[in-house]
């Protein structure tokens, strides 16, 4: 019979969380705080993201563990969602069970990396990808409109007065009011 492992010291458990990156953070209720990490790896493409939620009066951190990559996360409406390849997520915080994350809306489309958005209290997916024309490539967007009573999201042809900006990575977006500077145009991307 094999000798169970070692115990962690404080030393070696404060090194592994200092390698985490945090992602995002927000409620998932009036009360319940959610983050968005990514664990450290070995393998260059693994990119394991894990949600951690601490509950008031709770000793202890609750992990939740996907199967599904998260792309990016965003509190809105007093709820934590996260996006994936092929829906938007909430974590589920009834009282009865342990937190979850439970499908809020679907949605199709070919390619893409999804990001979510508040616009000013509209719930946005930003989709963005390079297209190549002429053998050069440009990057395109496309975005929608989450609509959580429906569960879908819906094709909007543009974001009004405002602009947004995406990050480096495309992982996230800042969507600011046209007008807020003389340099910031509204409709654009």
């Amino acid at each position: 019979m094999a000798a169970p492992a070692p115990a962690a010291t404080h030393e070696e458990y404060r090194f592994k969380v200092n390698e985490l990156l945090l992602l995002s953070a927000g409620l998932a209720d009036n009360s319940t705080v959610v983050l968005l990490f990514r664990e450290p790896s070995v393998e260059y493409f693994a990119d394991k993201r894990c949600l951690a939620i601490a509950t008031p009066g709770g000793k202890n951190w609750t992990r939740i563990d996907t199967n599904i990559r998260i792309v990016s996360a965003l509190p809105f409406a007093g709820r934590f969602y996260c996006s994936t390849a092929t829906k938007i997520m909430v974590v589920d915080t009834a009282a009865d069970k342990q937190p979850q994350l439970v499908t809020a809306a679907n949605y199709e489309f070919a390619v893409g990396k999804p990001c979510l958005v508040d616009n000013d209290g509209v719930f946005i997916l930003l989709t963005h990808y390079i297209s190549y024309v002429n053998r050069k490539h440009q990057w395109r967007c496309k975005v929608y409109q989450v609509d959580l009573d429906a569960g879908k999201t819906v094709a909007v042809p543009q974001v009004a007065e405002h602009a947004m900006f995406i990050s480096r990575y495309g992982d996230r977006v800042l969507s600011v009011r046209a007008g807020l500077s003389p340099s910031i145009s509204g409709d654009t991307i």
